[in-house]
């Protein structure tokens, strides 16, 4: 978010960017929330659906890992990060000629739902 802030003045006015550096800078990780685990999905660079398949992959990812008792996150703003920030993208080390194309995080998570929220019943009509 700092080189965010110093290299892209667009993005710097976003009003959430001072509040994360400012808690990160108070030792809180409020992007990441202090996942154990991370997921970066990557696809062949040539791959015409490659941001397809890989929603796709993430999708079924976050079902099963509910599953597993295991809390996923979608890391959108990880997702910016790795699309504009070359350490994390040598961080990261994906195999040669593959692209990022999400993150999502995992762990295990605190709450336990016990029942799923009430809903109105959907009117679906079939023709």
């Amino acid at each position: 978010m700092k080189y965010v802030k110093e290299n892209d003045p667009e993005a710097a006015r976003l009003p959430y960017i001072p509040l994360i550096i400012a808690a990160w800078e108070m030792g809180m990780d409020v992007v990441l929330r202090n996942a154990p685990a991370l997921v970066i999905a990557s696809a062949p660079a040539a791959a015409i659906s490659g941001m397809v398949d890989v929603s796709l992959s993430l999708s079924y990812l976050e079902l099963a890992a509910q599953k597993m008792n295991i809390g996923t996150c979608w890391a959108g703003l990880l997702h910016g990060a790795l699309l504009s920030w070359k350490p994390l993208q040598d961080a990261v080390g994906l195999p040669k000629g593959h692209v990022h194309q999400y993150a999502m995080m995992t762990g295990y998570g605190k709450p336990r739902y016990y029942r799923l929220p009430e809903r109105k019943t959907p009117k679906i009509q079939w023709k």
